[in-house]
């Protein structure tokens, strides 16, 4: 299923990226997150990491930080998750309602990029530490 589904599997991402190699990095990584999570899902289990993952990986190799849920954007996620995941991308209509929904993911995306977020080098200290 995941190569041979028409208009759903890995290929139907592939293609869809190929074509939008034009786009900003963040309105690309929405787009890529968005064909994962609608339906039909790419996988059986774990489709939101691994679109969390490409789209980590899309603006990384644009020069921009990885996609990172934070307290302050999980409620936004979900939420746009959520209504992303009821469409169909081998609907008619799939291009035009889906395309409200990846601009909000892109905003996020975008605002992310412009959040500080500070890594910690070697053991994280535990609460109490």
């Amino acid at each position: 299923r995941f190569y041979d589904e028409g208009g759903a599997g890995i290929q139907d991402l592939v293609e869809w990226l190929d074509g939008h190699k034009g786009g900003s990095a963040f309105e690309v990584a929405a787009g890529a997150y968005a064909r994962v999570i609608c339906h039909p899902q790419l996988f059986i289990e774990g489709n939101h990491r691994t679109a969390c993952l490409i789209a980590s990986l899309l603006l990384g190799a644009a020069g921009h930080p990885a996609f990172v849920q934070t307290q302050d954007n999980i409620a936004r996620i979900l939420d746009v998750s959520n209504r992303i995941e009821t469409h169909d991308k081998r609907s008619l209509f799939h291009g035009y309602r889906m395309s409200a929904l990846v601009t909000e993911l892109t905003a996020i995306f975008a605002e992310g990029a412009q959040t500080p977020i500070h890594l910690v080098k070697g053991p994280i200290p535990l609460a109490g530490q």
